[in-house]
């Protein structure tokens, strides 16, 4: 999936960066000229959603666009508290 996200993104001109896991992610990343996240819920060890928390709290927080294998309703509750908008709610201006 996320090399279908990059090829995605390369072919409507968007420079794209991707890691392997949250961990990885959180070695020092530099959000400050990113404008838009990816996001899997479901990662191996730091999920998507513990990622998105800590980067709320640590005022790093860019837009984010989750993605999951796992649709159920805890993390659509959770990605919704974190300020996501599930496929079921309007998206506003639409």
């Amino acid at each position: 999936m996320r090399k279908s996200i990059e090829r995605l993104s390369a072919a409507n001109g968007l420079r794209t960066e991707s890691y392997t896991s949250a961990e990885e992610f959180m070695e020092g990343q530099d959000m400050r000229a990113a404008t838009c996240m990816v996001l899997d819920i479901d990662l191996e060890g730091m999920s998507g959603i513990e990622l998105r928390r800590r980067m709320i709290a640590s005022d790093r927080a860019v837009p984010t666009i989750f993605i999951t294998g796992a649709d159920n309703a805890a993390n659509v509750r959770e990605a919704g508290e974190l300020g996501g908008i599930g496929s079921d709610q309007a998206v506003p201006g639409e």
